[in-house]
């Protein structure tokens, strides 16, 4: 019978209410650390295959799905469980399209007559001021659209500023320029304050921050927004497949920081690996895990059992 860890680790009593009533719980102070995971003769290292679960491979290892449980003790990362199990290929596809496809990432160079001092990573916006502000796109700025995209957080340390994917506004939909056939759009994205108390108290943040503002004709008003100082050409409507990290032309493993993007190259690089394949990067990881030998598994479990009774 596989070891019952709940029996093996005792019971203890534990005042959780700090009043003395004190509950019998199992003792989960009792840990066993796996040491010398390098000897070859009871480990070796084993790669997870698609679809694979921690019962179905103890049953390709050991001919019994019981022994799962070493594979939680030996490798730090599933020291959290379930969760550093790598997804099987269906798996990564209802995940990346739970948490990506609902948004849009905004990336791009700089507008001709901008600076990296007003880089939007020092824009103060954050995921409290979502409510209080309004996401517009011009190419003229003349004509405004007001869309249904909503802010969601900066995330600068890889160029960028994630919106929700738009349902209305047109104009900002066709910044959807991650497909070879789309044509290069030169439109701006303004963020304007709505009206209220939380909207001018974000604007007075940004002016007192010394952020450029601009001030349009819109609706016939007089109306200050901030414009995001990047021209989005490199947008896409998938957060997925959008940048998560460019590499230096010249030296492919060296990463580049925004700023290197932007201060170093007129076009961005072409090295580069997006969200989709970072995701399918750390996943990967996971599928390299360490085994006991299953000539070690019986031998493995007894020692266990009788470091754990100590």
């Amino acid at each position: 019978m596989a070891i019952d860890f709940f029996n093996i680790l005792g019971k203890t009593f534990y005042d959780f209410t700090g009043n003395n009533s004190n509950a019998l719980v199992t003792d989960f102070t009792k840990q066993v650390v796996a040491i010398n995971t390098d000897d070859v003769v009871t480990y070796t290292k084993y790669q997870i295959r698609d679809g694979d679960r921690p019962e179905i491979v103890s049953n390709l290892l050991y001919g019994d799905p019981k022994y799962h449980w070493t594979f939680f003790l030996l490798n730090d990362s599933l020291k959290e469980g379930k969760s550093g199990w790598p997804m099987s290929l269906t798996e990564f596809n209802e995940y990346i399209e739970t948490d990506y496809d609902p948004y849009m990432f905004l990336g791009g160079t700089l507008i001709e007559d901008a600076t990296t001092d007003f880089h939007y990573s020092t824009l103060p916006l954050s995921e409290t001021d979502a409510d209080s502000v309004e996401i517009l796109v011009s190419d003229d700025e003349v004509t405004f659209s007001t869309t249904d995209a909503k802010f969601v957080r900066k995330d600068f340390t890889r160029m960028g500023v994630i919106l929700t994917r738009p349902t209305s506004g047109a104009d900002l939909i066709t910044l959807d320029l991650g497909a070879t056939n789309s044509p290069a759009v030169e439109k701006k994205i303004y963020i304007k304050p709505k009206s209220g108390d939380a909207g001018t108290a974000w604007l007075a943040a940004v002016e007192a921050a010394g952020y450029p503002t601009e001030t349009f004709t819109i609706d016939s008003a007089s109306t200050k927004v901030v414009p995001l100082s990047y021209l989005p050409a490199y947008s896409y409507s998938h957060l997925k497949n959008s940048t998560y990290q460019f590499f230096s032309e010249t030296e492919t493993d060296q990463p580049l920081s925004h700023y290197g993007v932007i201060e170093q190259n007129d076009e961005p690089p072409t090295q580069r690996i997006t969200w989709y394949e970072y995701e399918e990067i750390i996943n990967n990881r996971k599928r390299d895990i360490i085994i006991v030998k299953p000539a070690a598994i019986e031998g493995f479990e007894r020692s266990f059992k009788k470091l754990i009774l100590q």
